[in-house]
């Protein structure tokens, strides 16, 4: 995950535009390595390291991050994943007064499912 995030860095270095300029925060469950926090470092992240959520659920890890920056003075909190890449600035397609979100291309529970929840 770690040799992803630092693709991940990169991309956002090279073709993030405003993004590019950006404070980075990476999330780490448990202590890195010092070399890999060094590399990532290098590459002007800010890395923070989590406890594990739940053994039983590890996708929800990336959400401890979110409790560590619930009192940055930045405007948006953008969320990626290790595995993405950017490929071009993504600033200009997200609001600043709206919760933007997008579900996991994961199979969890059907469309039927997601219907009667947000109906509800």
């Amino acid at each position: 995950m770690v040799k992803q995030a630092l693709r991940l860095l990169r991309s956002i270095r090279w073709f993030g535009g405003e993004l590019a300029r950006c404070r980075i925060v990476v999330c780490a469950v448990g202590e890195l390595e010092p070399v890999s926090q060094r590399e990532l470092e290098a590459l002007g992240a800010e890395v923070r390291t989590v406890t594990r959520f739940h053994p039983a659920n590890p996708t929800a890890n990336r959400h401890q991050l979110i409790a560590e920056l619930l009192d940055a003075p930045e405007d948006i909190l953008f969320l990626l994943d290790c595995d993405t890449i950017v490929t071009r600035d993504p600033l200009p397609f997200l609001e600043r007064s709206t919760l933007q979100a997008k579900i996991a291309p994961t199979p969890t529970v059907s469309d039927g499912v997601f219907e009667q929840l947000f109906a509800h």
